[in-house]
């Protein structure tokens, strides 16, 4: 059981740590804040809350990486027309359809691109 107390708390600090960093700041520390109240409850174990915690980190960390993958696609010329990238990106060709690369966005990182990426 102390184990799991102190896996507990090396997972907060770490999590702490890291929203200190990422663009999703808010939406983490909100997190583990009901992670931890319904710790306190004793509605879950130590070593739940410390793998929700984990979870939640891993999962804004893949949205950090995502959108900063995401500006960097945003920056590609498109034609218009077609929806196809007009030059090589990430090792997709020239000529990769947009919604292509939206599905790899979120199947490699898995997020949703309308929601996580774009906002809507």
């Amino acid at each position: 059981m102390a184990r799991y107390v102190k896996e507990f708390a090396n997972a907060t600090m770490l999590a702490e740590k890291y929203v200190k960093r990422c663009s999703e700041a808010g939406k983490m520390n909100e997190e583990i804040r009901r992670i931890v109240r319904v710790h306190e409850k004793g509605m879950i174990t130590d070593y739940e809350a410390v793998k929700f915690i984990v979870d939640a980190r891993e999962k804004y960390s893949q949205i950090s990486q995502a959108k900063e993958l995401w500006m960097k696609f945003r920056e590609i010329q498109m034609n218009p027309e077609t929806e196809e990238i007009e030059e090589e990106w990430h090792s997709f060709p020239a000529g990769t359809f947009r919604e292509d690369i939206w599905h790899w966005f979120e199947e490699t990182f898995n997020v949703s691109v309308a929601e996580d990426l774009m906002g809507l």
